[in-house]
């Protein structure tokens, strides 16, 4: 018994927003006469009623853009109803200004496992428009959360802590898509109080020019962590190395001479931020040779210490001392700044060394340079020769 039928100048059933589609009920069989009822059911799965039940068979209605399911339903006098009929209808506007991504997500934190909600939205181009969502973790390849729909919604739970982009695609019926990223966070609360290790593979004293490797690893908190590194000279303001990123290390060259503060900031998921900073003295070689008073020579027995002495400047005076080997730019600290004005120093390998002492008086450093030589005596490189053969003959390693 009974069907329907639209009537549109367009068998694709696409029509332009304004028009009006007629929709025509025809009915046989059953018990005359006969009622009709029209339904019009949107993207999001909303239905609405265009004419309850009446024995008027026509019907029409305009549509804003979007995608449609019409319905048809013919019910005879003795109550009984057709088959649902439906039509599918999209209904386009062609906007004047150019297609515009606006998708959002609920939220730009999120903790592990909770639903995140995307919304797709969009502007220009030809209405109406459909949907893609996808996520990467840590810029990772994407993984599909919805294809191309006519629903504007869609949500994916996230398992793993992590920085994630959510990628958006909005196509219009003419098929122009564009696309939008958008940073989300998904933490996890460890119940632990939050602490950063941090390290840096150069000591108090460097040469300028020499680099230096700050790394950092933060626990506890709520994870994940970002990093951020910034240094400055003296007094002077601060100086951003690296923003906040996922870098757990940042290379940092000494290019001035100066005092330097190095700073790493770890931030967690829930933008608690602690600092952990490193003091380091960039000099010019010309600080310590021209400048200083250089001592000379003095020649050791490999295996051996010598004595190594700062100026003495009266009392209250302070004393470091420094070493490195000759043609490389890192120094080694043999004492920080105590009132001990003499150490000894003694050489690890047969390179030539040079000593730096310091004599500090209140901000004001007068340094010493010492060239130190490991001598070795005959008895002693005859007995080396003897002890490296038979590790040799061993496989192992000279000492």
């Amino acid at each position: 018994m009974s069907r329907c039928q639209i009537i549109h100048q367009l068998i694709q059933r696409i029509t332009d927003s304004g028009n009006s589609i007629v929709i025509t009920g025809k009915a046989s069989g059953g018990t005359a006469p006969y009622k009709y009822a029209f339904y019009q059911t949107i993207q999001d799965g909303s239905r609405k009623v265009i004419r309850d039940f009446s024995t008027n068979s026509t019907a029409s209605v305009k549509l804003s853009p979007g995608y449609y399911k019409i319905e048809c339903i013919i019910k005879d006098s003795a109550g009984k109803t057709s088959p649902k009929v439906f039509y599918n209808i999209t209904v386009k506007r062609r906007n004047s200004t150019a297609l515009k991504n606006l998708s959002i997500t609920q939220t730009s934190v999120i903790g592990v496992g909770n639903e995140l909600k995307i919304t797709g939205k969009a502007s220009g181009g030809y209405q109406p428009y459909k949907y893609a969502s996808y996520y990467s973790l840590d810029g990772k390849n994407y993984t599909k959360i919805s294809d191309f729909n006519k629903s504007a919604f869609s949500s994916v739970k996230l398992s793993k802590p992590g920085f994630y982009t959510i990628k958006t695609i909005v196509k219009d019926i003419a098929g122009k898509t564009e696309t939008k990223l958008i940073n989300v966070t998904v933490k996890k609360d460890t119940g632990k109080i939050m602490t950063l290790s941090s390290s840096i593979n150069v000591g108090a004293l460097v040469d300028q020019g020499a680099s230096a490797t700050v790394k950092a690893t933060a626990y506890g908190g709520s994870q994940p962590y970002k990093y951020a590194y910034y240094y400055k000279i003296d007094s002077g303001s601060w100086q951003v190395l690296k923003t906040f990123g996922t870098n757990t290390s940042a290379v940092f060259k000494f290019a001035n001479k100066g005092q330097y503060t190095l700073k790493v900031s770890a931030k967690d998921a829930a933008g608690k931020i602690i600092d952990k900073t490193f003091s380091v003295n960039s000099i010019a070689p010309s600080s310590y040779t021209a400048s200083g008073v250089n001592k000379g020579n003095k020649n050791v027995n490999y295996g051996f210490s010598v004595s190594i002495s700062a100026q003495n400047k009266g009392s209250g005076s302070k004393y470091a001392f420094y070493y490195k080997k000759v043609g490389t730019n890192v120094w080694s600290t043999l004492q920080g700044y105590s009132s001990k004005q003499s150490v000894w120093f003694r050489p690890r390998y047969t390179d030539k060394y040079l000593v730096l002492a310091y004599t500090k008086v209140g901000s004001t450093l007068y340094p010493v340079t010492y060239y130190v030589t490991p001598v070795i005596d005959n008895r002693v490189y005859t007995a080396m020769n003897l002890v490296n053969n038979e590790r040799k003959k061993a496989s192992l390693n000279p000492p």
